[in-house]
């Protein structure tokens, strides 16, 4: 009996920091990019695996800062490797002058611009 427990809880005590790991995979996959909670293993591999987790974590974060969420979500939902290029396509632009906007935003700071 006592080594069923014991195994019980060993069983547990690898499981749980495992479990934990699949749920952040499972969280980045839909793109909550919220920071992931930290954890100790006493496992390197765990605790390794975790740590490449919160990098690739923030790598998608800082990836959607300069492409929309919505492109990224299709992009490893499909799996494709990512290529330089481009595809053709007949497209309609509008290019639009705000007038007096070069004058105005000489005498501005950078972050009075951007706002």
């Amino acid at each position: 009996m006592f080594a069923v427990w014991g195994v019980a809880a060993l069983a547990g005590w690898i499981a749980v920091p495992i479990i934990r790991l699949r749920a952040m995979a499972d969280r980045v996959t839909e793109m909550n990019l919220s920071p992931i909670e930290a954890f100790q293993s006493p496992f390197d591999e765990i605790q390794s695996l975790r740590n490449s987790m919160e990098r690739m974590r923030g790598a998608l974060e800082t990836f959607v800062r300069y492409v929309p969420r919505e492109l990224v979500c299709d992009l490893i939902q499909s799996g494709e490797q990512l290529e330089v290029g481009g595809v053709k396509r007949e497209v309609t632009l509008l290019f639009k002058d705000v007038e007096g906007f070069t004058t105005l935003t000489e005498k501005m700071t950078p972050e009075e611009v951007m706002s």
